[in-house]
């Protein structure tokens, strides 16, 4: 039998012949206007000039990529071990040189975040000809 009325509906799609197929063949619906961006549809027993407006959206797919990528990064980074290393410079006026510190930070247990601030250590070490 199909619907019987609807009272102005708009929603959008990516593909408007595939709407336009689904609406009509299995919904039961009329096409009575199409425009390159919209289909207008009719109910059975509609007195309106359409109940439901579809309107071609190809943004959908693009807004549904970058979500799923928004998703992907969100847990990622939920996963992945974070640690900080920083480095601070400053002179020691008293002494007459420069005085470098390295520190760490990681979340939670991270067994090998002393190896990674030895190994940044040692990297400067090297660069400067300094030793630690």
């Amino acid at each position: 039998m199909g619907i019987l009325r609807l009272s102005h509906v708009d929603i959008s799609a990516p593909d408007l012949e595939l709407a336009a197929a689904y609406y009509t063949q299995v919904l039961g619906l009329d096409i009575v206007e199409r425009t390159d961006e919209r289909l207008f549809f009719k109910c059975w027993d509609e007195r309106d000039h359409h109940c439901l407006s579809i309107r071609y959206d190809p943004g959908k797919v693009l807004a549904l990529g970058g979500a799923v990528a928004a998703l992907a990064g969100l847990i990622a980074s939920l996963m992945i071990r974070r640690r900080r290393v920083f480095v601070r410079v400053s002179s020691s006026e008293t002494a007459g040189r420069s005085v470098v510190s390295v520190g760490g930070l990681a979340k939670g247990e991270d067994p090998r975040l002393g190896t990674t601030v030895e190994a940044v250590l040692s990297a400067i070490a090297e660069r400067t000809g300094k030793t630690v």
